[in-house]
C-alpha cells in the first residue's frame, strides 16, 4: 500500500509540475515602444510601431550577462519564425483591369537585394524587379503588363546572411513559378530568411521576473484595451508566416496605429469592388541558369542620374 501511495503521489507531482504556468507568462511593454506577449503554448508574439514578429519561446540555463556586467543563470530565448520560402504570392480577378494585367511588388529592402530578384514569363524573359542599387523610390511599386503569360517564374539569387545557423552564408537553390489563371492582379511579396525576423531575443530571469538587456525589471502590462487583448489571443503565432491571407487582410491595422494606416473602410471597399486577393501556391524547381534580359520590372533613380529605362515583361 505504501509503494502504491507513494507511485501515485510521484504521479501527481509530475502532473502538477508539468501544468504549472512560468510566472513571466504575460504581456510587456519595453522601453523601445514595443510589446511583447509570452503564451502559455510557448509561442510569442512582438508587435510595435512597423512590427509584427511570432515564433516560440523557451526557458533556458545557462550564463548570460547585462550591458552592466550583471550575471544571470537563466534566461527565456525567443526564436522568431522563418517564412519557408523568398516568396508569397496573392491573386485576383480585378473587373476594374479591363485588359492586361497588374504587379504589386512588396519588400522591405529594395536598395540592397531587389536587382538579384527576377520574375520573367519564361528562363529566356526574366529580368531584374529593380535596376542596381536603386533609389529614390516613387512609392507603391505597381507594374502594370499587357500581355500575361500562362505562369511566371520568380529566382532569388542573393546570398543570405543568417546569423544564428550552421551555415553563415546561403543561398536559394530552387526556382519558384505560379499560375496565372483566373486572376490579373498580383501582389508578389519578397521576404527571403534574413530579411525578417532573423535575430534571437534573450531576456534574463531574475529574482523578480523578467529584465531587460540593461538589468532592469520588465513590469507586465495590465492596461491593454478589450481590442488589444482579443487581438492578443486570436494572433496566428502558431506560424505567422503560413497564414498568408490572415496576414495580408490585416496587414495595415496590425503593423501601424490607426491614425497612420488608411482605414479599414477604404480596404473593405476595395474588396468589395475589386474582390479579395487569394494566395497563389508556388511551385519549386531546380535552379537552372538564365541570362536575363537588361530592361527590369522598375527603376528608381534620382533625379539627374540617369533617365528612366523603358520596362516592360516581354
Amino acid at each position: 500500500v505504501k509503494n502504491i501511495l507513494l507511485i501515485l503521489i510521484l504521479l501527481f507531482g509530475k502532473a502538477f509540475s508539468q501544468k504549472k504556468i512560468p510566472d513571466f507568462i504575460g504581456c510587456y511593454r519595453h522601453d523601445n515602444g514595443a510589446n511583447f506577449c509570452l503564451k502559455e503554448d510557448k509561442t510569442f508574439l512582438i508587435i510595435g510601431f512597423g512590427t509584427f514578429i511570432t515564433g516560440t519561446w523557451e526557458l533556458m540555463e545557462g550564463e548570460i550577462f547585462t550591458y552592466n556586467e550583471k550575471k544571470y543563470n537563466k534566461f527565456v530565448e525567443l526564436t522568431p519564425y522563418r517564412p519557408e520560402l523568398p516568396f508569397s504570392v496573392f491573386g485576383r480577378k480585378n473587373p476594374s483591369i479591363k485588359t492586361g494585367y497588374q504587379i504589386k511588388y512588396s519588400t522591405t529592402d529594395k536598395e540592397d537585394i531587389s536587382d538579384s530578384v527576377y520574375i520573367g514569363g519564361s528562363l529566356d524573359k526574366m529580368q531584374a524587379f529593380f535596376n542596381p542599387s536603386p533609389n529614390c523610390f516613387s512609392g507603391v511599386d505597381i507594374y502594370k503588363g499587357k500581355k500575361l503569360p500562362k505562369e511566371f517564374i520568380l529566382a532569388d539569387l542573393n546570398t543570405h546572411e543568417l546569423r544564428h545557423s550552421e551555415q553563415s552564408k546561403v543561398k536559394y537553390t530552387d526556382l519558384f513559378s505560379f499560375q496565372t489563371d483566373g486572376y490579373n492582379d498580383f501582389i508578389i511579396d519578397y521576404m527571403p530568411a534574413d530579411d525578417k525576423n532573423s535575430g534571437i531575443f534573450r531576456f534574463p530571469i531574475g529574482a523578480k521576473g523578467i529584465e531587460n538587456i540593461e538589468g532592469e525589471v520588465l513590469r507586465k502590462q495590465e492596461t491593454f484595451s478589450k481590442d488589444d487583448l482579443e487581438f492578443l489571443e486570436q494572433a496566428p503565432t502558431r506560424n505567422f508566416y503560413l497564414n498568408e491571407n490572415f496576414r495580408i487582410e490585416l496587414i495595415d491595422e496590425i503593423l501601424f496605429p490607426k491614425e497612420f494606416s488608411y482605414s479599414q473602410n477604404e480596404r473593405q471597399l476595395d474588396e468589395k469592388k475589386n474582390g479579395k486577393y487569394k494566395k497563389i501556391p508556388l511551385k519549386r524547381s531546380p535552379l537552372q541558369d538564365f541570362k536575363p534580359l537588361k530592361t527590369t520590372l522598375f527603376h528608381a533613380e534620382c533625379e539627374g542620374e540617369s533617365k528612366n529605362l523603358k520596362r516592360r515583361i516581354r
